[in-house]
């Protein structure tokens, strides 16, 4: 890492005090960040990010730091019940003069009583995490951060995808790290460095300058691609936790209590244990069958009740660059359905390999980055090392399945190195599914044993 990289974070704030790691996926973004905020003593660091990553930052701070930090995860349901724990946990952490990190998303800094709060209090660091998500402008989140900035002597921000659609993305992520490089006046940046026309002259038909913004870009910046790094693991295993809503935990609760009382008395065993599961694991994929029709002894349809795990899948998605090719594992068509979804709301191209359609060739070709790939279907005999990232948006319950999935991205061929995206519901059999597959074990044969004890 270079070494101006600590004199930029420790700048008196008049001459700057910001910095930014430009970081591919696998490249250490958090453990840097961890390192700079333990090394330099930083008591209260504030940390942003997208909220599907907010309980990631806990793990990692214990993964990687020697310094107990005391990592404060905002993710309570209202942004009043946000502020008080903050409030709180800042309190008894300053009378045991522990180091502070709070954690909260780039969606609730804005809004109050939380803004007020965060204005009122003292930071020693700022850190924002997937910092492309402040590009626009205008945006509610960016234009905070930005006034906040200024009350924060140190500022750090993180991204693998700087510059996801030009170089005019720049500017309001520089405003918040240091308003020096590329000044307060977006119509003044955009006039040096993009020439306008087209409709009214809102249109940028090309770009300009570039040798004095790549100069100024990289003056407080540190860039490093996957492929620059020759130490990086062949794979790379994130979790990405899924909360999902009030609704549905009460609907699973019950249907897990019921699980486990059958599991006791016997009427739930290793061959029948399957089919309980499998509405287990729908419910924490946002999916429910409605009750049995008594009159007529139909069974009622599988309706959404939750869309917890799409809205962490679309954030994952946000942080990757539109073209990246994705491959999305799936175990239930409701579930293909969503990826095509969130695809679809996020401007992108997506085709699916099932039982129903076969459009790998066409994904193969370049036709569209996403690939929904039903695990049954994608798991054996075919080649998918055009996608470095693969997301598992359920898991099955065969080691074998998951094992061959794995396989058709980290292969011959493959010269990246793979990282693999588990979208697991917290506490939820996702969690139990999970913990098997990684430890190789028969996963139903794990639960039961798991209730039995």
């Amino acid at each position: 890492m270079p070494e101006n990289m600590h004199a930029l974070l420790i700048t008196d704030r008049k001459t700057g005090g910001g910095a930014a790691l430009f970081l591919d996926m696998g490249c250490g973004k958090s453990f840097v960040a961890l390192a700079l905020i333990a090394n330099y003593g930083f008591k209260r660091t504030l940390l942003v990010c997208p909220k599907s990553v907010i309980a990631v930052w806990p793990l990692e701070a214990e993964r990687h730091s020697a310094v107990p930090f005391r990592v404060i995860p905002l993710e309570e349901s209202s942004v009043a019940d946000r502020t008080r724990a903050m409030q709180s946990a800042l309190a008894l952490a300053e009378v045991r003069g522990e180091q502070v990190i709070v954690v909260v998303n780039y969606e609730a800094i804005f809004r109050e009583p939380l803004a007020s709060a965060l204005l009122a209090t003292q930071w020693d660091c700022l850190v924002a995490d997937e910092l492309h998500r402040c590009k626009a402008p205008g945006g509610k989140s960016s234009i905070f951060l930005s006034h906040l900035a200024d009350r924060i002597p140190h500022r750090l921000g993180l991204t693998g995808t700087p510059l996801p659609h030009s170089p005019l993305c720049a500017y309001a992520q520089y405003r918040i790290l240091d308003k020096g490089i590329f000044g307060t006046s977006f119509v003044n940046f955009r006039a040096r460095y993009a020439v306008m026309g087209g409709f009214n002259g809102k249109q940028v038909l090309s770009y300009q300058n570039q040798d004095d913004f790549h100069e100024k870009f990289y003056s407080i910046a540190y860039r490093v691609k996957s492929e620059d790094v020759q130490s990086l693991p062949e794979a790379i295993d994130v979790v990405r936790p899924v909360v999902i809503s009030a609704y549905a935990r009460k609907l699973y609760d019950t249907l897990k209590k019921e699980f486990v009382v059958g599991v006791g008395d016997g009427t739930v065993t290793a061959s029948n244990a399957l089919t309980r599961l499998l509405r287990l694991q729908q419910v924490g994929s946002g999916w429910a069958k409605q009750d049995r029709n008594i009159e007529t002894g139909v069974d009622g349809e599988l309706v959404q009740i939750d869309q917890a795990k799409q809205d962490v899948l679309a954030d994952l998605l946000e942080d990757l660059n539109d073209e990246e090719p994705i491959v999305v594992f799936c175990r239930f068509h409701h579930d293909l359905e969503a990826v095509h979804t969130v695809a679809a709301a996020l401007g992108r191209g997506s085709l699916e390999l099932s039982g129903r359609r076969n459009e790998l060739q066409s994904w193969q070709s370049g036709a569209a980055p996403i690939l929904a790939v039903q695990t049954q279907s994608g798991g054996v005999g075919i080649n998918l090392v055009r996608a470095r990232y693969c997301v598992f948006y359920s898991l099955g319950f065969s080691l074998g399945e998951y094992l061959q999935a794995r396989k058709r991205t980290h292969r011959p061929g493959q010269d990246r190195s793979v990282t693999y995206f588990h979208l697991v519901a917290t506490k939820t059999v996702d969690e139990d599914v999970y913990k098997a597959l990684e430890a190789r074990q028969d996963v139903v044969d794990t639960i039961l044993s798991q209730v039995r004890a």
